[in-house]
């Protein structure tokens, strides 16, 4: 058990910071504040003890262990990988349909509007024919 005192105020501890007591003479809601701190010492050192680096399999990305579950919302990254190649290739699809390019020097999609082929890009200003 720890115990410290500030001027008046008397905090008792123990060792893992979980408040026990605290008399203040002043009011409650410096009770309440101390004990927040307190609460977000400890979580504070609850995460920073619990992450640890840990590598996807499949995709090799390196990602803290408290996160690594949130990667891919809960799917493996193999489905993740699929998801993402099928969205991709819909999106690609989509574009030749509507005749929509991508600006060969920032990437931008552009889209042909007048029966001219010259395109300028409203981004970078660069002309495409």
């Amino acid at each position: 058990m720890i115990t410290c005192a500030l001027e008046e105020n008397i905090i008792t501890l123990d060792i893992i910071s979980t408040l026990k007591k605290i008399l203040i003479e002043e009011s409650e809601k410096q009770y309440e504040t101390a004990l927040r701190i307190v609460r977000m010492r400890e979580l504070k050192l609850e995460t920073e003890t619990a992450i640890v680096k840990k590598d996807c399999t499949v995709c090799l990305t390196q990602t803290e262990d408290s996160i690594f579950t949130n990667l891919h919302k809960s799917r493996t990254c193999m489905k993740y990988n699929d998801k993402i190649l099928k969205e991709y290739e819909v999106l690609r699809k989509l574009k030749k349909k509507l005749d929509i390019k991508n600006c060969l020097k920032c990437m931008t999609l552009l889209k042909k509007t007048e029966s001219c082929n010259h395109i300028m890009c409203d981004d970078c200003k660069a002309h495409l024919c």
